[in-house]
């Protein structure tokens, strides 16, 4: 599958969600930032699915509140949506850019 230019353009921030998206269908990844003293990741996600308008994953969020991050567009007409914030328990996370395209995913969290 041909890769689009605008794909080398991408902020720092989804290339990381590229690799995520590349490593999860290599068989499943946790995505937190740096573990805590205990060692566990704040949330972890599983299931992560894409085409070119949407995703989505399920989601446990271990402590603190997390949120689903989604870019859409194309480097001339960049847009993030935001999801809720949630707190602890299993959530479906994921996002729609409608009619633009899906360029990059994200899962922000804080712990509390």
């Amino acid at each position: 599958m041909p890769v689009s230019c605008e794909w080398m353009y991408m902020s720092r921030r989804s290339w990381f969600s590229v690799a995520v998206v590349a490593a999860t269908l290599a068989g499943g990844l946790t995505v937190a930032p740096a573990a805590n003293a205990a060692g566990s990741p704040p949330v972890e996600c599983w299931d992560w699915w894409h085409n070119a308008h949407k995703w989505t994953a399920k989601c446990e969020v271990k402590r603190g509140a997390a949120r689903a991050l989604t870019d859409c567009g194309d480097m001339n007409n960049p847009s993030t949506r935001y999801g809720r914030w949630v707190g602890v328990g299993r959530w479906d996370f994921g996002g729609d850019c409608g009619d633009e395209h899906f360029t990059a995913s994200d899962i922000q969290s804080t712990e509390e």
